[in-house]
């Protein structure tokens, strides 16, 4: 695999919401690499992984709103529909 065709997986993440819908709702690895395959990506887990792991450890360093504090100061939900992204 080439830095290029992870480059073109996680482009078209961000435009086709069919592949963003599957990899988002993907319950583990597994099945991500599934879709990813499924769509014609040619990547390993690692790779996939490792730019799952970037993109979480990314989303994690956003300030929170003080609605969104609050929310999990009393263990609501933020209101704001916060969601899990693949990448």
């Amino acid at each position: 695999m080439s830095t290029t065709e992870m480059e073109r997986l996680v482009s078209a993440y961000a435009t086709d919401s069919s592949l963003k819908t599957g990899l988002d709702g993907a319950s583990d690895l597994g099945a991500a690499m599934e879709i990813i395959r499924a769509a014609g990506y040619d990547v390993t887990a690692d790779e996939a992984e490792a730019r799952h792991l970037a993109a979480v450890q990314n989303h994690s360093q956003v300030e929170l709103t003080g609605k969104q504090l609050d929310a999990l100061a009393g263990g609501g939900s933020g209101g704001e529909g916060h969601h899990s992204s693949f990448f």
